[in-house]
């Protein structure tokens, strides 16, 4: 059982007086329209010294690298799907969907994926088959977004990028979460933040949904293609096209 009560329950406690601090995430993933390519959105974040200064000592340290949308808890959050939610939209700047488009994949058992992998909760998320043209322009939404904010916890990721799965299995499994050479002269913001490198060895990538989105296949028959939709109510021209 990967239900929401089942994941909360498992990682945090059921009992609200001493529930635990947790983390939780999105690792957004989609088709390539033109290759069946099972592709992951990830982003890089800043070693920058707003960035540092708005952390706590207890999370100061692993701050850079790629990784999925993810975060901790805050106050207000109900429950992990809600923290989730709250920091994929927070950090892709809403633009591979919203807070509340994120929150009703995540709570649709048929739509979405949750497993507690190395005491965070992941949830893996498919937005469809999509156009290269269409996964350019959530980058490049993302980009223009960022340029026009001065909000540090705005400005967190300064890129998100897509990677097939392929190139995010052999950087786990082949290349000591090195996933981009050359990309920046500090050796750490090239690989996996540590502990996503962590969740990612530690993930099922021999059964569904990775294996079936590895393989070119709908790794979520039964749900609503939601991200179509949320794009024909957001986007012109028509994304299909």
């Amino acid at each position: 059982d990967n239900g929401p009560r089942h994941l909360f329950g498992a990682l945090c406690g059921n009992n609200a007086a001493t529930r635990k601090n947790y983390a939780a995430g999105v690792l957004v993933t989609c088709t390539a329209a033109e290759t069946g390519t099972g592709m992951a959105l990830l982003g890089v974040q800043t070693d920058s010294p707003i960035k540092r200064l708005v952390l706590t000592e207890e999370h100061r340290t692993d701050v850079v690298g790629w990784c999925h949308f993810h975060g901790w808890q805050d106050k207000g959050d109900s429950d992990c799907e809600y923290t989730a939610a709250r920091e994929c939209a927070e950090e892709c700047l809403k633009c591979c969907g919203s807070l509340e488009f994120m929150l009703d994949v995540l709570t649709d058992p048929v739509s979405s994926y949750g497993e507690v992998v190395a005491g965070n909760v992941v949830y893996v998320v498919w937005l469809g088959a999509l156009s290269a043209a269409v996964r350019q322009e959530i980058v490049q939404r993302h980009a223009k977004k960022r340029l026009l904010t001065i909000n540090p916890v705005k400005r967190e990721l300064k890129e998100i990028r897509w990677f097939t799965l392929a190139e995010v299995h052999a950087a786990t499994f082949e290349h000591n979460g090195l996933l981009v050479p050359g990309y920046s002269d500090k050796p750490s913001e090239c690989g996996f933040r540590p502990f996503f490198l962590s969740i990612l060895s530690n993930l099922a990538w021999d059964k569904a949904p990775l294996s079936l989105l590895a393989r070119g296949e709908n790794p979520f028959p039964y749900g609503r293609d939601r991200f179509a939709e949320w794009l024909q109510n957001k986007w012109t021209p028509d994304p299909t096209s």
